[in-house]
């Protein structure tokens, strides 16, 4: 039962924690919203690394250097 358990907040907590990190994306208004089912995915992925890590600094480097580099590319290679 115990296993089980662990098993069932290993799932739903980057699950939960993707949601969360999707509805803070929507408030960067209604031109990002065919951006959130990524929002969803990465959220999803840094919520497993920060359950498997016990941290959630991994997960904030990468969102900080894949922010990073959208935005030195917005810069680079303007439309």
């Amino acid at each position: 039962m115990i296993h089980w358990q662990s098993r069932r907040t290993e799932v739903v907590s980057p699950i939960v924690s993707a949601l969360l990190c999707t509805l803070a994306h929507l408030s960067r208004g209604p031109g990002f919203l065919d951006a959130l089912p990524s929002a969803f995915l990465f959220g999803c992925l840094y919520g497993t690394v920060a359950w498997r890590t016990g941290s959630i600094r991994p997960g904030v480097v990468v969102h900080f250097s894949s922010n990073l580099v959208r935005r030195l590319a917005g810069w680079l290679m303007p439309e």
